[in-house]
């Protein structure tokens, strides 16, 4: 399972076997804001959340700084390595 950037719908996307989690961002300049996770109903609670943002994050962390709304917050402080 692989996090991708779906830059198009400025969204990052993880693909698992029922269904798709998404956490939506906003970019301006070299900041990128996440604004937004959602994972279907039939998925939660399995940790899904915290490995998109975690993929998203290693995405980002070398080239951009990151911002997050609060809906967020704590997905980011339990990725690994720590939040923004």
């Amino acid at each position: 399972m692989d996090v991708r950037n779906n830059e198009s719908a400025s969204r990052y996307e993880l693909e698992v076997d029922r269904g798709m989690a998404v956490a939506t961002y906003r970019l301006k300049r070299n900041v990128i804001t996440f604004i937004h996770t959602e994972v279907p109903p039939n998925i939660r609670s399995q940790g899904i959340a915290a490995r998109l943002i975690a993929g998203a994050l290693t995405d980002v962390r070398a080239r951009l700084e990151i911002s997050h709304d609060l809906s967020v917050r704590r997905l980011l402080y339990r990725a690994p390595s720590g939040g923004a």
